[in-house]
């Protein structure tokens, strides 16, 4: 326990240390991930390669990766190399899991990879080092050397394996936190491991953890899958995810719970009970959208200009968040980017599960966890890379509302004095779908008298200030379906603040209806329109297409700065900040305050 705890502290030390340069390249050239940047397919192995540890094609070259066991679930190694000739700047690293062998090597995209000329010495001699974050993830790895850059990758040497002691590679993993519903007596937990033997969560106000459940159990296959590379390249085994709902808590008390199961238990960790839903329950979260991960050791940053990825400091500074008050956390779309490579979707829990085990991590999906072509997804674009939102679904186990039968990716609930509707703009919003009569619904049952304040949130934005205005998925046409659709209900019921993300920037408008501002958000005493962010600025490259001249409706426009917002809210104020995740300043606020706790809603 104490040195997962140390561990994280060294992420941090390492992160803080770097650049704050949050410069990113936005060229046509960039990904959402890096690793569709190699070739795997037209992967060759080189005339003499030895499938023997330590050997390579070159007459003697040496690969070779200590210390070859470790013992937490992330550590640090050391790959060492030697007889590389000629080296040149082409030369690069993967990193794999499951351990791979030449023959496979068409078969499967690394995990990770890394230019071996970051080690300084390699053109000039052929040797190097360089060092490497592992993460458990079920399984041994071990390093390949190629030549012919990204594109044209010839395989020249293979490590010895690195594995994990049994202790760790069987425990717990991925723990993250839920609302169960909006009663404010339970808490969903959910985590992953190796193996499935009767798993389980203890929990109680106390270290003694007098209460146990017994935790429901599942996975998917690649057959689950809707296509490449979700199905094929990128494909590994996800564990088995287990979840399971602590309740009868107490609001606003403190609880300590542990998961495991009969091959092992994780740690003990904490979390405090959903407040009482009361117009005086005030709430402090933290709210972004199209984070993504990104790696200690700067593997797999080759879309990336800098040498700080924002993804990580972004998290770190959401959990200095929990040092003070810190409710939850809402993350709109575009969850890890594994875009189909599964092993991202690991990583990606392992960098948040330092907040979400400990607030519940609340989620809407995003057209990269969604979209695929003759599936349920509303845009007919392959945005998954064959994920269709089944990882998404398997992975976050999102409130089901009572006047639904079945989980959907739509959803409401209440905390303190807010009532949430997360959309998913992935899925037919109109009229007479599904999801619009639930969103209609939703919004007239919401008791103001509790739940003063209504936030809407959904991944694609309907107000944005953007130039991409043709094609499948366009911003701006997608933006007035949404419109079309929920305005005139945001209107009739008294959304005040609506979040979205998928344009990577931050902007703000004021209280807006059909594009003219009514109010001033600041000096608004009553409702008039609701408020729009787009929030996207979480981790992934900035969007730099923006209109010359800035549409009315917007008061800012950002695609400078990363970070997250913080929502605060009495029962007759509510404020939003948008934070820098380099030094916490603050970028931009807004106000909204009301007389009274019960809007006066201005009916379209």
């Amino acid at each position: 326990m104490k040195m997962k705890a140390v561990a994280f502290l060294f992420v941090a030390l390492v992160v803080g240390a770097m650049s704050e340069s949050h410069s990113v390249s936005n060229s046509a050239s960039f990904t959402h991930n890096e690793l569709e940047a190699i070739n795997v397919q037209n992967i060759r192995l080189a005339p003499t390669l030895s499938s023997r540890v330590f050997l390579g094609a070159r007459g003697g070259s040496k690969l070779q990766v200590a210390p070859s066991m470790l013992d937490v679930q992330l550590g640090w190694v050391t790959l060492s190399w030697e007889n590389i000739s000629p080296a040149t700047n082409d030369d690069w690293i993967g990193v794999y899991s499951p351990a791979i062998t030449p023959e496979l090597l068409s078969q499967h995209t690394p995990v990770k990879y890394q230019f071996a000329n970051h080690s300084a010495l390699h053109v000039a001699t052929g040797s190097g080092a360089l060092n490497f974050t592992l993460l458990n993830m079920r399984d041994d790895y071990n390093f390949v050397m190629f030549s012919g850059g990204t594109t044209a990758p010839v395989a020249i040497a293979i490590s010895n394996r690195v594995s994990f002691t049994p202790a760790v590679m069987n425990a717990p993993q991925q723990v993250h936190l839920a609302l169960a519903d909006s009663s404010g007596t339970s808490m969903r937990v959910t985590w992953v491991s190796k193996n499935q033997n009767r798993p389980y969560v203890k929990y109680g106000d106390s270290d003694i953890l007098s209460h146990s459940v017994d935790a429901l159990s599942s996975t998917y296959t690649s057959d689950s899958l809707c296509g490449p590379l979700a199905r094929t390249l990128g494909w590994r085994h996800p564990g088995f995810i287990h979840t399971a709902i602590m309740d009868n808590l107490l609001p606003s008390t403190t609880y300590f719970y542990r998961v495991g199961d009969a091959f092992g238990a994780s740690e003990v960790y904490s979390f405090v009970a959903p407040k009482v839903i009361d117009k005086e329950s005030n709430v402090r979260m933290v709210a972004f959208g199209d984070m993504g991960k990104g790696e200690i050791d700067l593997t797999q940053q080759l879309g990336w200009a800098h040498n700080n990825p924002p993804a990580l400091n972004t998290s770190i500074r959401v959990e200095r968040e929990l040092e003070k008050q810190l409710d939850l956390v809402l993350h709109i779309g575009d969850i890890s980017y594994a875009v189909g490579y599964a092993a991202v979707w690991d990583m990606f829990f392992a960098q948040v599960q330092h907040i979400a085990s400990r607030v519940p991590y609340m989620v809407a999906t995003g057209n990269h966890e969604a979209d695929y072509p003759h599936t349920d997804s509303f845009f007919n674009t392959d945005d998954s890379n064959g994920e269709c939102n089944v990882p998404y679904m398997a992975r976050f186990f999102m409130p089901v509302p009572v006047t639904q039968r079945q989980r959907e990716p739509w959803y409401s609930f209440n905390y303190g004095n807010i009532h949430f509707i997360i959309s998913s703009t992935e899925h037919d919003f109109r009229p007479d779908s599904a999801q619009y009569r639930f969103v209609a619904a939703d919004l007239a049952a919401v008791d103001r008298s509790k739940t003063p304040w209504v936030i809407f949130s959904g991944h694609r934005p309907m107000y944005i200030d953007s130039t991409w205005s043709q094609g499948e998925g366009a911003d701006q046409p997608v933006a007035q379906l949404l419109r079309d659709s929920y305005e005139p209900l945001f209107m009739e019921y008294g959304v005040d603040l609506a979040l979205f993300g998928h344009h990577h920037s931050y902007q703000r408008t004021c209280a807006v209806y059909n594009h003219t501002c009514i109010s001033t958000p600041t000096k608004t005493n009553g409702f008039t329109a609701p408020v729009y962010l787009v929030i996207g600025m979480a981790g992934a490259s900035h969007s730099d297409n923006l209109y010359p001249v800035t549409p009315q409706e917007f008061e800012v426009v950002n695609v400078k700065e990363y970070g997250y917002i913080t929502i605060e809210t009495s029962a007759t104020v509510l404020r939003t900040q948008f934070i820098s995740d380099v030094d916490g300043s603050v970028l931009d606020e807004l106000v909204i305050t009301r007389q009274t706790a019960q809007p006066d809603v201005v009916h379209a």
